[in-house]
């Protein structure tokens, strides 16, 4: 009977410290989403992403990509007289250059071990060498738009036995606020060029 009772209050110990830890975690997403939603420019989003995400959930390396089919976003980056080393973690794609890494995310997100040769371009050369990634594919309109790529140098941190609730909410809400940005700075061009002359 002791030894029942023993195995139970273990379970329900390790119940607790389950349901505390992911409170903690929904609290950290929640934060991080007000910060996304908040964020008033494409270089504060970026921000948010790359160096404010990274921090909270203690990952080695967090790295946007975006489709630049047009090269917009390499103009309004131009644009906006920040310096380049700034956007380090940004990687803007054509979709038929890197065609594995997005047709491999398009059915949502991925988390597996890190593989030079697919995955060497995202991260570049990094220390500590990244041990295992999450890939979340950030989607309008039911068309990839990039990704959010997560490194952490333990391997068991993304296995795809593990949930993906959280970060596939994050690729959602990220995915918005990516768009949201992007037509904001297209308004704010429109408004200030001449349609005629360009100029």
């Amino acid at each position: 009977m002791n030894q029942t009772n023993a195995k139970s209050e273990a379970e329900l110990r390790s119940l607790v410290e389950n349901a505390k830890e992911n409170e903690a975690k929904l609290q950290k997403f929640q934060a991080v989403e007000l910060s996304l939603i908040g964020a008033d420019s494409f270089s504060t989003l970026y921000q948010v992403l790359t160096s404010e995400y990274r921090r909270s959930f203690g990952l080695d390396r967090v790295v946007l990509t975006l489709v630049d089919l047009a090269h917009e976003i390499r103009r309004m980056i131009g644009e906006m007289r920040t310096p380049s080393e700034h956007f380090e973690q940004l990687r803007l794609v054509d979709p038929l250059d890197r065609s594995s890494h997005l047709s491999e995310i398009c059915n949502g997100p991925v988390l597996r071990a890190y593989d030079d040769a697919t995955d060497g371009w995202i991260f570049g050369q990094t220390w500590p060498t990244p041990e295992s990634v999450a890939l979340l594919p950030l989607k309008r309109s039911g068309a990839v738009i990039g990704s959010l790529c997560l490194s952490s140098s333990d391997p068991n941190r993304f296995t795809s036995t593990k949930s993906t609730v959280f970060l596939s909410r994050l690729s959602a809400i990220a995915g918005i606020c990516v768009e949201n940005t992007l037509n904001t700075h297209r308004l704010r061009n429109a408004g200030i060029t001449d349609p005629l002359t360009g100029a």
